[in-house]
């Protein structure tokens, strides 16, 4: 245990009243950043972050604690820049048992439709201060194509889906930003529970499709009518658009991540019209 690690377990130990002992905690590999992840007790769940990760996700989950869905803050330290969190009982998404795909995408359907407007002067990653909605998007599909450049596959079909996009106007809502399985967990009643939000200011339906287009299951035996019939009071024609724009980000991730089910997506894209 260094020493950084002692000052957390002491903090912690002096704001809770209990003792804490090595025996108590469990560490997590978080693939994602250099963050240290460890529970105490199976009661408590803490997390080191950088600065603007660890304000992005104060805001992210206090703007919206009254969502169930969503990990709970217990406290925070700004000085040694760790969350305690509760720690949530249940199982990996990617082990999931006994819920079917409808079940699944309804209930990230009733998460994202809670989803609230944001006073904010721009689009995009929260603090970033940076572009508009549609340059953002760009901005995801450029860096999707770094993976998969070297396979040819044209993009033309998704700037013009997002050069169309200008014609609506988006409503600024603070999103979750990084919406997908790999931040799912299935609680013991069965519930979706959410963690590790990247917050986004943009259009609730990037985490709604997001999300679907995260997990090859959840889509590769759904049909599209299917998904793009949630939203009723939306126009047809965005959900059609950002569809297509979140699949073709999801296929580029896919080739890094998961590259075995990069056929899936890559046959579903082409098939896809606008």
């Amino acid at each position: 245990m260094n020493d950084y690690i002692k000052q957390i377990i002491t903090d912690i130990s002096k704001r809770l009243n209990i003792k804490v002992s090595k025996k108590d905690l469990q560490y997590y590999t978080d693939g994602a950043s250099d963050s240290i992840v460890f529970s105490i007790s199976n009661k408590y769940l803490i997390k080191t972050l950088d600065k603007i990760t660890f304000n992005t996700q104060i805001e992210f989950l206090n703007f919206y604690k009254d969502i169930y869905n969503f990990q709970r803050i217990i406290f925070t330290n700004k000085d040694l820049k760790y969350i305690c969190f509760e720690f949530i009982e249940g199982t990996l998404f990617k082990d999931k048992t006994n819920l079917d795909n409808t079940d699944i995408i309804n209930q990230i359907y009733n998460i994202v439709i809670k989803y609230k407007n944001y006073n904010y002067n721009a689009f995009g990653y929260l603090y970033e201060d940076n572009k508009t909605w549609c340059k953002f998007l760009k901005d995801e599909v450029s860096n999707s194509y770094k993976y998969i450049s070297r396979l040819n596959i044209s993009n033309d079909k998704v700037y013009k889906a997002i050069d169309k996009l200008n014609n609506f106007n988006i409503d600024k809502k603070l999103i979750h930003g990084d919406f997908g399985a790999h931040n799912f967990l299935i609680d013991n009643s069965k519930k979706l529970r959410v963690i590790d939000p990247m917050p986004v200011v943009g259009d609730y339906l990037y985490d709604f499709y997001f999300a679907i287009f995260s997990n090859v299951d959840l889509f590769k035996n759904t049909d599209i009518k299917y998904i793009l019939s949630f939203f009723e009071n939306e126009d047809i024609e965005r959900k059609k658009l950002m569809l297509l724009i979140v699949l073709y980000i999801r296929m580029g991730r896919c080739y890094k991540y998961n590259i075995e089910d990069f056929d899936t997506y890559y046959n579903t894209y082409n098939l896809y019209k606008i």
